[in-house]
């Protein structure tokens, strides 16, 4: 995840140029989408208040760029979810699932369904995420793809997430085929200090 003070950073200087009485329209909808992501990070990373004000400052969607809408629905479920309510992120996410949503709504969807105690409904999201890692890179994600870079990590995150939920309910041999997997994916994944003590605890427990 970004830094938080640049997350911060770069939602006000978003709301400055959505403010801006010369900026078209479409350059207005880039802006939407880009505080809408920040929301999310911001989100995720437990500031409730800045991304509340990303979120306020986004403004209504509208029904021209369905994508907003998508995108809007990820940040509005991540900030519930970070405010210990699991159950009106997934109510959120659910009805977005057409075929058309984003990738990241699938990331959002597992921390939720995990959050809810729901494992099996987690495990789902995270082996949906790790098969579809074409589409992490393909999807239109925003202006510059901003969302890409994410999306690509998470693909391969979750397979790290499939075999922590495979364990905890009592799959031993998948738990140990998504490991596998992600080591294949990502050669050296303990030299990140956080994935190295998850890929600890589960190679202890395996």
């Amino acid at each position: 995840m970004r830094n938080s003070r640049h997350q911060r950073q770069r939602a006000a200087e978003v709301v400055d140029a959505g403010h801006h009485k010369g900026l078209k329209h479409v350059d207005r909808t880039e802006a939407q989408f880009e505080l809408l992501f920040s929301a999310y990070l911001l989100a995720h990373r437990g500031e409730q208040g800045p991304a509340a004000e990303a979120l306020a400052a986004a403004g209504a969607t509208g029904n021209d760029y369905p994508m907003l809408a998508k995108m809007r629905a990820v940040a509005e479920a991540e900030k519930a979810r970070a405010a210990g309510k699991p159950a009106d992120a997934i109510a959120l996410l659910t009805p977005t699932l057409d075929g058309s949503e984003l990738y990241i709504t699938h990331a959002a969807l597992m921390e939720a369904y995990a959050a809810n105690k729901d494992t099996a409904a987690a495990l789902k999201e995270a082996r949906w995420l790790a098969a579809h890692r074409g589409r992490a890179y393909a999807e239109f994600t925003g202006p510059q793809q901003i969302l890409m870079p994410l999306n690509v990590s998470l693909s391969t995150l979750a397979l790290l997430n499939a075999a922590e939920y495979s364990l905890a309910l009592g799959n031993k041999a998948d738990a140990n085929q998504s490991l596998a997997e992600l080591r294949r994916a990502w050669a050296k994944p303990e030299q990140i200090p956080s994935l190295a003590t998850r890929i600890k605890t589960l190679q202890t427990a395996l």
